[in-house]
């Protein structure tokens, strides 16, 4: 069995096609039953930045033309199209490449922390759907212990570079100043949240706060020192808003570009969006607007490039940890075979040992129950000691290449040992 990934990330693919490409949670299940013909296990990792297939699969080829096909039909693409924007790896780099996701390495903002819990969730759910294979397993534990080890011991995301500073930054070149100016956040999950933050943080006049749930609005709000708003009255309030953030999960716009163009007619200075969603939130056609200033998510990530200052040191250091952790994955990789012989044959021998004990126990009435546990106790240490110089042989070989022989045997002994059991006295 193989690691495949596929995806699409803000590095190769445009902002429409990754849209077009985002899956929501309740979205995933079907993405398993599309491709259940040609994984063992998938974990599906969507965000604003990325949407990632990581697979168990038997045929590599097979699986990526399948993952292709589905995301060309996702995304309303041919599939030659889609290739061009995806990438792929399969083995010890796709677990790389989780590792590096993982610990912030491959993020739009280096050492961001919201990505550790989009991994942890994207793993969590497909332990939900029963989609995770011991093998998809192992990488993705390794890649949540990383992720937070880097952070830890390398230091890495300490002082990013964030999309909500540099979107209070924008706010402020282009309003002159925030105190006076009249803020709406549309969005109750993590980048509403931290964007209404920054937003009080820079002393804005007036903080308007909207979520599809008023409740989660209202929550916020008691948080922030704003007010919350309810959604319906979104387009009635953009005529007295200076700066809109829409950073919701609605797989639609939030706001009519009817209800925008109004609220730019006759202002003195110009309504800034900002559009953390995606899909989109806001309309693309309102930037045609003279009385309108529009970024997307892609807007914010040059201005991040432009302006962070690299955590040269940390990044390093984190660099250092995600190459062990990779040496540790491929270790284990190395010794799956012997484990998995060890343990088939640690099964087998525990069968017989149960097999015998259950035609042994009537013969021998009369036995208290004492007796009987020391009978269980005495026949399972003698499968731990028959194990246990095979085991120590094997784990001892360096590479499978070593141990090969060694399987064989143990197999054909294994298989023998079945026969004897199904035909012996």
């Amino acid at each position: 069995m193989h690691i495949l990934l596929i995806g699409h990330s803000f590095k190769t693919s445009p902002l429409e096609v990754r849209e077009a490409l985002c899956l929501r949670p309740d979205e995933e299940e079907e993405v398993g039953a599309r491709l259940k013909g040609a994984c063992a296990g998938l974990v599906v990792l969507s965000t604003c930045h990325r949407t990632e297939l990581y697979l168990e699969c038997e045929d590599p080829e097979r699986s990526l033309q399948c993952c292709h096909e589905f995301l060309a039909r996702r995304a309303k693409l041919d599939v030659e199209a889609a290739r061009r924007y995806a990438y792929h790896a399969t083995g010890l780099q796709a677990a790389g490449h989780l590792l590096r996701v993982a610990s912030g390495l491959d993020s739009v903002v280096v050492g961001e922390g919201q990505i550790l819990g989009q991994v942890g969730r994207a793993y969590d759910r497909a332990l939900g759907r029963q989609q995770v294979t011991p093998l998809l397993s192992s990488l993705f534990r390794r890649a949540l212990a990383l992720g937070k080890r880097v952070r830890t011991q390398a230091g890495l995301g300490k002082k990013p570079a964030s999309l909500s500073a540099i979107a209070q930054t924008l706010a402020r070149e282009t309003l002159g100043a925030l105190e006076g100016a009249t803020a709406l956040v549309i969005g109750g999950g993590e980048m509403g949240l931290e964007m209404g933050k920054a937003l009080a943080d820079g002393k804005v006049g007036r903080l308007l706060l909207v979520s599809r749930t008023y409740t989660r609005a209202q929550e916020m709000a008691a948080l922030l020192g704003g007010d919350a708003v309810p959604f319906e009255q979104i387009g009635e309030l953009l005529g007295s808003c200076d700066v809109v953030v829409a950073a919701s999960g609605a797989p639609g716009y939030v706001m009519a570009e009817e209800a925008i163009r109004k609220a730019a007619v006759s202002r003195k200075q110009p309504l800034l969006l900002i559009d953390l969603g995606v899909p989109r939130n806001i309309p693309p056609e309102v930037a045609q607007l003279p009385e309108v200033i529009l970024h997307n998510v892609d807007d914010l990530q040059a201005a991040v490039q432009s302006r962070v200052v690299a955590e040269k040191e940390a990044v390093e250091k984190a660099e250092a940890l995600v190459e062990e952790e990779l040496s540790r994955f491929s270790s284990w990789l190395e010794q799956r075979p012997v484990e998995e012989t060890i343990g088939a044959l640690g099964r087998e021998l525990d069968r017989i040992r149960r097999g015998e004990m259950a035609r042994a126990l009537p013969r021998l009435r009369g036995l208290s129950p004492e007796q009987t546990e020391v009978l269980e106790a005495m026949t399972t240490a003698m499968v731990k000691k028959f194990l246990y110089a095979p085991a120590r042989t094997l784990r001892e070989k360096i590479t499978v290449q070593e141990a090969d022989p060694y399987l064989h045997a143990l197999e054909e002994l294994f298989l023998r040992a079945e026969e004897v059991s199904a035909n012996g006295p």
